[in-house]
């Protein structure tokens, strides 16, 4: 009967070493193979795609190059038609670059989403094998540990029998804790994937945006053909035209906000701070701040009659995506390109925030929203470009009391956004 007993406890003690090899055999196998046949054409084929997208960024950088050189020489027509013409190019070029980082993306969705399948699959071999093994020990410990005691000759035996059970048990236990683990970080690898899959097919409909700009590029460059004759003594005479025609609309703008500006209120304005406002673009580089900037005070009253810059310019290539610098509600939208071609802001939004604060964002290729939708800060509202009068594509902003702000009514421009404006950097930044 002892002996029984005895080999009762060796027999559970064997059933446990092997469960545990041919798990760990199993586990070992599966990883093994999964990995060698699918490391190597993973990475060969990431590899690929990764090729592809440099190629399109050097491509892309090469137009962005060949436009800030067109951009910085005298204006002429054949320039101005180049212009057009790279500037579609590169749109086109920027649309290839974000399908092929949408795909490489998918691809490493699938990837990542097949390997914690393999995981989980494995995690739940070896929870039905433990659940087994303790059953079978419950079911062999309905037996008393005095009984087990007297099936063994020797008492340390008996304690060595079951510190060997323990450490097995332990053992599973462990392995069982290592795959959760990794099945943990596999499927935060793959949360963090799908969300960069979600940004970049949201930048796809923007590059989709970004088409519908090119192809208003082409209707204009079209236009200015079929306007000047392919002379180009008639697009400079066009040029002047509008240039004094700028002149004027500046100076009834100028008038008016001399006016609306002695009506803002300080104290209803929030305190001078960092972060107040958002900036409008990712990564901006300012390229002509507040006042009386170089830019206006060494070309005088050419440009801004000596009333100084009303916001601040952003380098942005058309099609740039523009941000709400903070929550608010969408007063107006226009354009005023409509009544007065380059001669003033282009297309243009203005936004009124609950801090009393109004922005405008102006020269954009295209707007996203309509007068009267709320945004949150943050929220894509359009594209920079180089509607308006435009020395380049650039992003506009302009920062107003909103007490003050008004459409005026202009003889040369039509409605035309006007109000007190105060520097924006008082209130922008981190």
């Amino acid at each position: 009967m002892s002996s029984l007993r005895g080999a009762s406890i060796s027999e559970r003690r064997s059933n446990l070493v092997v469960f545990l090899g041919i798990a760990s055999l199993a586990l070992a196998m599966t990883t093994s193979i999964a990995h060698a046949s699918s490391s190597d054409d993973l990475k060969a084929q990431m590899q690929a795609r990764q090729e592809e997208i440099k190629k399109l960024e050097l491509e892309i950088a090469q137009y962005q190059s060949s436009l800030t050189v067109t951009q910085e020489e005298k204006d002429t027509l054949q320039r101005a038609i180049a212009r057009h013409k790279t500037q579609i190019k590169k749109l086109e070029a920027d649309i290839a670059l974000t399908k092929k980082r949408l795909e490489q993306t998918e691809f490493l969705i699938g990837s990542l989403s097949q390997n914690i399948q393999e995981k989980e699959e494995a995690i739940a071999r070896h929870r039905e094998g433990l659940a087994e093994t303790l059953r079978m020990m419950r079911a062999r410990d309905e037996t008393s540990y005095i009984a087990m005691l007297l099936g063994n000759n020797v008492l340390s035996e008996f304690f060595g029998e079951l510190e060997a059970l323990g450490r097995l048990e332990e053992r599973v236990k462990d392995q069982l804790g290592d795959l959760s683990i990794l099945k943990e970080e596999l499927v935060s690898s793959r949360e963090e994937a799908e969300e960069k899959g979600r940004d970049l097919k949201n930048f796809k409909e923007e590059l989709d945006d970004r088409r519908v700009i090119a192809q208003d590029n082409k209707r204009k460059s079209d236009s200015l053909l079929k306007e000047t004759k392919n002379k180009e003594s008639v697009y400079q005479r066009l040029l002047a035209e509008r240039e004094t025609k700028r002149v004027k609309i500046l100076d009834e703008l100028a008038a008016i906000e001399d006016e609306l500006r002695r009506l803002i209120d300080p104290s209803l304005l929030p305190s001078k701070a960092k972060g107040i406002l958002a900036w409008p673009i990712k990564e901006p580089f300012i390229t002509q701040y507040f006042g009386l900037t170089d830019f206006a005070t060494s070309y005088g009253s050419d440009v801004y009659n000596g009333k100084g810059h009303n916001g601040i310019d952003f380098r942005a290539s058309i099609g740039t995506p523009v941000y709400a610098a903070e929550d608010g509600l969408v007063k107006e939208t226009g354009n005023t390109d409509n009544v007065c071609p380059g001669g003033s802001y282009g297309k243009w939004i203005i936004i009124n925030h609950l801090n009393n604060l109004s922005t405008l964002y102006a020269h954009l290729s295209l707007i996203k929203v309509i007068s009267s939708q709320s945004i949150k800060r943050g929220d894509l509202i359009g594209y920079s470009g180089r509607t308006g009068y435009i020395t380049g594509p650039h992003l506009h902003f302009t920062v107003y009391a909103s007490p003050t702000f008004r459409l005026a009514q202009t003889i040369h421009c039509g409605k035309v956004p006007a109000g007190g404006y105060i520097d924006p950097l008082d209130y922008l930044g981190a």
